[in-house]
């Protein structure tokens, strides 16, 4: 599967997308998920949501690295309410499709890596931080860019998808 991916080269190389409500996930439940494939090399930045310009911190931020993946929250804009360095042993090759998931249900968090949970439920009370900046493929700057394909991409407000292990979708999303 993706077969509606974006190739994200490198330097300059990004999705930047211009602020809306759908991004204002405040204390309720939401998903995030995407396919990613990883170029040889370093790889990092895949996805900056509701990024605070001032201090570099964004509502929701994850690194894909070499067998790590790495997401972050922030409930305010300067500081990481969560920060979770998952090492997935090895799991990650370069030129293999795989798909991430953030799910926020209440107050309880959970990511999976190929619909099977990869770290222990977190749990956070609030909203997540509010901006007007959203960044995939890249850090803030646009210098430091992801390096390989991301998507299909699917950010969904209000619903939480998955709740414990589950099988990715092999096909585009469903609009429901």
């Amino acid at each position: 599967f993706p077969s509606h991916d974006r190739q994200v080269y490198g330097t300059g190389d990004y999705l930047s997308i211009i602020d809306s409500s759908a991004f204002n996930f405040g204390p309720g439940d939401f998903t995030v998920e995407f396919w990613f494939k990883c170029n040889p090399g370093s790889y990092y930045y895949a996805m900056h949501l509701n990024f605070n310009p001032v201090n570099t911190y964004a509502g929701i931020r994850v690194d894909i690295v070499p067998n790590r993946i790495w997401w972050l929250v922030s409930s305010n804009g300067s500081s990481w309410s969560i920060n979770k360095n998952i090492e997935t042993g090895g799991s990650i090759t370069t030129g293999l499709y795989y798909h991430f998931a953030l799910v926020r249900s209440g107050n309880t968090f959970k990511s999976y890596l190929d619909g099977s949970q990869i770290f222990s439920t977190v749990t956070l009370a609030g909203n997540i931080y509010a901006s007007d900046k959203h960044f995939i493929g890249s850090y803030m700057d646009g210098l430091t860019s992801f390096k390989g394909k991301i998507g299909p991409l699917r950010i969904t407000k209000g619903v939480a998808r998955y709740t414990s292990n589950f099988t990715p979708p092999t096909g585009l999303f469903p609009t429901s």
